[in-house]
């Protein structure tokens, strides 16, 4: 299980100026399902005025059982990589969806993703 750990924590070697200054906000519920908040973080470029309208990256995780991926988005290379992106003057969003569960349940995963980009292209242009 260590090595597990590790592994969620790991961040990416690659950094630029001003990542760590990106505006993020953690733990937005983008859909609830059998009384389950599925969350997703947002992260600004540092100078954001909340008023630009900019492209936004979306970052899907891969599939794995669902206690892996229950906190998917809190793992150090999908941080590091929503602060890149930010930082380079774009919008990113990482977020959580449920596992396919070996491929028995893909359709409600992809409709968490659905549901993500519907609920992204919604609340555009507030932050």
């Amino acid at each position: 299980m260590e090595e597990q750990n590790d592994f969620k924590s790991k961040r990416i070697v690659y950094t630029i100026p001003a990542m760590e200054d990106a505006i993020v906000q953690k733990d937005i519920t983008y859909k609830v399902v059998d009384d389950r908040e599925l969350k997703l973080d947002v992260y600004y470029p540092p100078d954001y005025d909340g008023e630009a309208r900019l492209p936004a990256v979306l970052f899907v995780h891969g599939d794995g059982p669902p206690d892996f991926l229950k906190d998917a988005k809190d793992w150090g290379c999908y941080e590091s990589w929503g602060l890149l992106v930010a930082a380079s003057g774009l919008i990113a969003v990482t977020f959580n969806h449920r596992s396919t569960q070996s491929l028995t349940r893909l359709y409600e995963a992809a409709g968490d993703v659905d549901d993500l980009i519907s609920y992204v292209r919604d609340h555009a242009g507030t932050s």
